[in-house]
């Protein structure tokens, strides 16, 4: 019987070995770097787009007290073990909907 040997994959150095060792300053400096030298429109309307996600992100969504009262009873279910599977919750929204 042959033995079957596995190959290790070589994973290409895409230059990022240095990143964990970056202040946040350098990273900053590094990515305003490489920007400049991109020409290429869709790659720039690309890292614009992920910016902007970024920034939608970074805005905090505040639960409002009904919501947190909505949150907590959850939560407790939870604790208590009062679950349904995926299958059953479906069926329930199911029968709520034809309400």
């Amino acid at each position: 019987m042959k033995e079957s040997v596995t190959k290790p994959i070589k994973i290409p150095n895409l230059g990022y070995q240095n990143i964990n060792i970056m202040s946040v300053s350098e990273l900053k400096l590094e990515i305003i770097n490489k920007v400049t030298s991109i020409s290429d429109e869709k790659i720039l309307e690309d890292i614009i787009r992920l910016i902007n996600q970024e920034s939608a992100m970074d805005q905090t969504y505040k639960l409002t007290e009904e919501e947190r009262d909505a949150v907590q009873m959850g939560l407790e279910d939870v604790a208590d073990g009062n679950l349904h599977s995926s299958e059953s919750a479906k069926n329930m929204l199911e029968e709520w909907l034809k309400k």
